[in-house]
């Protein structure tokens, strides 16, 4: 059986290991700041989003009654 690298048969092997934790650990934060700008940009977006068909609702209705003040 093979040991791991970082186990003393392979010279630099522990700085190797050392080096990839760190990667993913920059990884891992850099994946959570991510996750997280896009959740509050989410959060928004809806709000904006219900706050357009709120007033094209509002535009159509404005469009029907013009309508139907110009049909006597």
């Amino acid at each position: 059986m093979v040991p791991p690298v970082f186990i003393g048969g392979v010279p630099s092997g522990m700085e190797l290991a050392v080096m990839a934790f760190l990667l993913i650990l920059i990884a891992a934060v850099a994946y959570g700041l991510v996750w997280v700008v896009r959740a509050v940009s989410d959060r928004g977006g809806s709000d904006l989003e219900a706050r357009v068909e709120h007033l094209e609702g509002e535009v159509a209705a404005l469009r029907e009654d013009r309508r139907n003040r110009e049909e006597p």
